[in-house]
């Protein structure tokens, strides 16, 4: 089994290659082209060598930034789908309401929190149980935190 995966991952690694060296290939040529087609002005009196080359530093470096910045155009898909998903968590009421004095209060609190046998599933995925059976002693003046 490692042999054939080993075949696909070869093949995999020549077209990549292959991909990289043609678009590499189209790249240069067009550099070349564009400093031919500049040496022509600068031979022909239409401009001078600063003007050539602030023209194609300046066409360069703007299709290098569009470039880049369309390597992004995939996550604003996923951003949108994730606001849908999460704005309507954030915008639901709470059960619990914190500005409230009733509820139940300790008479004494000295800073240690002890969580024993929770179990816990979020509201959004019921099927997906977060915690089961989940214990933690956390002392006082220690931080902790869950991920």
């Amino acid at each position: 089994k490692i042999g054939g995966a080993k075949q696909i991952a070869a093949r995999q690694s020549q077209v990549a290659g292959l991909a990289n060296g043609y678009s590499q290939f189209c790249m240069f040529s067009v550099y070349g082209l564009i400093i031919w087609f500049g040496g022509l002005d600068v031979d022909s009196g239409r401009s001078t060598f600063d003007e050539m080359l602030k023209s194609f530093l300046s066409i360069l470096l703007a299709a290098m930034g569009l470039a880049q910045s369309a390597t992004f155009f995939p996550d604003v898909g996923k951003a949108k789908g994730a606001i849908q998903r999460v704005f309507p968590l954030i915008d639901r009421d709470s059960t619990i309401d914190a500005s409230k004095p009733e509820g139940q209060c300790p008479e004494e609190f000295k800073g240690g929190v002890e969580l024993e046998k929770v179990n816990f599933w979020y509201p959004a995925r019921p099927t997906v149980q977060v915690f089961n059976d989940f214990s933690l002693s956390i002392p006082a003046s220690k931080t902790t935190a869950l991920v």
